[in-house]
């Protein structure tokens, strides 16, 4: 009994649902007309912008655009491709042998687990400074270092791509290095929910690419109470959802999916 309190209890002393629930009675017993009206409709939307219960499902798209694929069904390649995205811009602290990474560390996971199980000869990283102002180091080198450091792979099988910024210059600076280099089919490792755009994006650049998703954040069918709390982890999957679906829009106004 005392692990179930604990699981239902605990998301309702983090910040956001202190605050969510106190703004609710404020709109109960302290306000009156338009002034509650507003204040629901604000929380409502807050709610669906930071509840599991809310975002899952609409993530669980993205998983069946992107469906996972199990290794035994990978096909042959002349190289992985892992797009970066998943070490923190501005560490807690600023050594050299160290690596901070995000939830979508598992691209690199996946991405490794590829090449050591024989899919491909080698692993392409595509990612150069991903800040706005450019004061980041590349994260290509960073997670090569990080690889070597860790002996988990062979320095010769890596190659690294520093200069990409954005989904579509990671398509075509590939699309550069598979030309040099004669490869003709490649293993795409991003998100799922990064998925459909960067396979588009590589596509347009002429690649033959397998798409292998990595970094599922959330499964609908798993609901439990605790996910109807509005939370800190919901709203950061709304911001990554809300991200992608501008990015999808901008990308297509553009010309480049």
């Amino acid at each position: 009994m005392f692990f179930q309190l604990s699981k239902l209890v605990a998301p309702l002393l983090s910040p956001l649902p202190i605050f969510f629930f106190a703004a609710l009675a404020v709109a109960v017993f302290a306000c009156r007309g338009r002034a509650r009206r507003l204040l629901l409709a604000l929380l409502a939307f807050l709610w669906l912008c930071s509840a599991d219960a809310a975002i899952d499902p609409l993530l669980g798209a993205w998983k069946r655009a992107s469906p996972p694929l199990a290794l035994a069904d990978v096909p042959q390649a002349d190289a992985v491709v892992v797009l970066a995205g998943m070490i923190e811009a501005r560490p807690a602290h600023r050594l050299e042998d160290r690596v901070e990474f995000e939830s979508s560390v598992d691209r690199v996971l996946e991405g490794l687990r590829l090449v050591r199980a024989g899919k491909a000869p080698r692993l392409v990283l595509s990612g150069g400074p991903a800040d706005l102002l450019g004061r980041a180091p590349a994260e290509a080198p960073q997670l090569a270092a990080w690889l070597a450091r860790m002996q988990l792979l062979e320095p010769e099988r890596v190659v690294v791509e520093d200069r990409s910024r954005t989904t579509s210059e990671n398509a075509e600076r590939t699309a550069t290095l598979a030309r040099e280099h004669g490869w003709r089919r490649l293993i795409l490792v991003t998100s799922a929910l990064h998925m459909p755009r960067a396979l588009g994006c590589f596509r347009r650049a002429g690649l033959d690419v397998v798409p292998y998703p990595a970094d599922y954040l959330a499964d609908a069918s798993r609901l439990g109470p605790a996910d109807f709390v509005p939370g800190e982890k919901g709203m950061l999957h709304a911001r990554r959802l809300g991200r992608e679906l501008i990015g999808i829009a901008a990308y297509r106004l553009t010309g480049r999916l």
